[in-house]
């Protein structure tokens, strides 16, 4: 696996930028074609956080017809995860029934 198929797996959202994912890449210094390794992960988490908060500004394509419409929410939620920041949401610790 290629660092940019790396972050490709980790944007996990389809339609981005190929473009973006390119410049984000260089500005991180990070050669695209050369072999990923789980040493760069945090490296290639912040490149795909780079691509994602693009697509944040653009949650809506249209081309030939065919649109393309992204969650907001659902790709702050990705960026928040990849960052390793915690959900603002409450979560469920313990149930106890009576």
């Amino acid at each position: 696996m290629t660092n940019a198929e790396a972050v490709a797996a980790a944007i996990q959202i389809q339609g981005y930028s190929a473009d973006a994912l390119n410049k984000a890449l260089a500005d991180a210094e990070i050669t695209g074609s050369s072999t990923y390794s789980s040493a760069s992960k945090n490296a290639i988490n912040m490149v795909a956080v780079e691509v994602l908060q693009g697509m944040l500004a653009v949650t809506q394509m249209q081309e030939g017809g065919y649109s393309i419409t992204f969650s907001a929410s659902g790709i702050q939620a990705r960026i928040n995860y990849l960052s390793g920041i915690e959900s603002a949401e409450p979560k469920v610790m313990a149930m106890h029934l009576w």
